[in-house]
Parts: structure tokens; sequence; C-alpha cells
């Protein structure tokens, strides 16, 4: 597809992280599945997950800056 090697680790970590977080936060359809979709083309390599939760804004509870309870610099 023309990644490079870094581009693909970016691409691999970017698939795994929406995985994870439709797996951990999001819910599957009636048959228990999250959806994964691929599409490449000449130019571009899309992904796509589509998970069947619904988004609920988080309450803050710490600083806005923090990720996963560590203060972001």
């Amino acid at each position: 597809m023309g990644l490079d090697a870094d581009g693909c680790y970016d691409f691999v970590l970017a698939v795994n992280e929406a995985v994870t977080n439709a797996i951990r936060h999001g819910a599957s359809d009636e048959r228990g599945l999250i959806h994964l979709s691929i599409v490449a083309d000449a130019e571009r390599v899309t992904f796509s997950v589509r998970d069947f939760g619904s988004f609920v804004m988080p309450v803050m509870d710490g600083p806005v800056n923090s990720d996963h309870g560590r203060d972001s610099p």
C-alpha cells in the first residue's frame, strides 16, 4: 500500500486503538459483533470500526488534561 515502516506502525497502532475502544467502551450488535471494514485504493487505506453503543459525555472528576488518571505534560 506504499506505507513505509513508520507508516505501517502508525496504521496498526490506530487500528488497534479503534478496535480496543469499540470493545471496551462500545456495544456489540444483536449477534455480539463489532463491525470492521478496510477499503484500499491507489491513494489511501481506510479502516473503520463500528459499534452499537451510545456516547455519554463522562463527568470530569480530575484535571482537564489528565489521561487515564495520569496528568499530561
